[in-house]
């Protein structure tokens, strides 16, 4: 996949996220890839299995002892395969219900709200993928 010189061009020299500025090209590279700093994208649909695994079940058996319906709405957002989880989506908000926060259903959408963010470097954030000391020394010139 091509870089984006234009993308680069401006994050290297106009944008003060980072300070690229007294750096090496190899140096720039490496700060712009740091996947260390925080940096987090959302993720706007898990798979069944993903959202499966965020689920503690010792959480939704409780759940489910105090309203069976709980594991029919489960069972229901399990068999979509894909999970939208976009704001205002009604697997969303059904699973907001369900797994209300502070009360029962902590552990479970902490867990989700976890898996729905991808950790990025500042490149990735901005959508230039991983960038080369050459594609460094290209923008510069």
């Amino acid at each position: 996949m091509p870089i984006n010189l234009d993308v680069l061009i401006n994050e290297l020299l106009v944008d003060t996220t980072i300070d690229y500025t007294a750096m090496s090209d190899t140096e720039a590279a490496a700060a712009g890839n740091d996947a260390t700093t925080g940096r987090t994208l959302p993720i706007n649909s898990l798979t069944a299995t993903e959202l499966y695994e965020a689920i503690d079940t010792g959480e939704l058996d409780t759940l489910i002892t105090a309203d069976p319906a709980v594991a029919a709405d489960v069972d229901r957002i399990l068999g979509l395969g894909t999970i939208d989880l976009s704001e205002g989506s009604k697997a969303r908000a059904v699973l907001i219900s369900i797994f209300p926060a502070g009360a029962g259903g902590q552990i479970t959408r902490e867990a989700i709200v976890a898996a729905t963010k991808r950790t990025v470097s500042r490149f990735g954030e901005i959508g230039l993928g991983f960038v080369y000391p050459g594609h460094v020394q290209t923008a510069r010139l």
